[in-house]
């Protein structure tokens, strides 16, 4: 893991770990963190980049993410 992803991962728990910080705000700047990861990610190629992204935007909960990023991952060649 690269610097970059480990300040981005600490940033993340920082936020989790807020209890001053609303629910729906935690989620947003979380995504918006995830949005950074994906964009820093120099293994995936730009049609990777974009899908991802989107499904980071229109997933509701954490679960509903990581089941439907496993999806594509396991069905999609991710260099594109």
């Amino acid at each position: 893991m690269t610097n970059d992803n480990f300040s981005i991962l600490l940033d993340c728990l920082r936020i989790v770990e807020n209890p001053n910080i609303e629910q729906q705000a935690k989620d947003k700047a979380i995504k918006n963190l995830i949005c950074k990861m994906i964009d820093m990610n120099m293994a995936y190629g730009n049609i990777t980049k974009q899908d991802l992204k989107h499904l980071v935007d229109i997933s509701n909960t954490a679960k509903e993410l990581y089941e439907v990023a496993s999806v594509y991952f396991a069905s999609h060649d991710i260099r594109l």
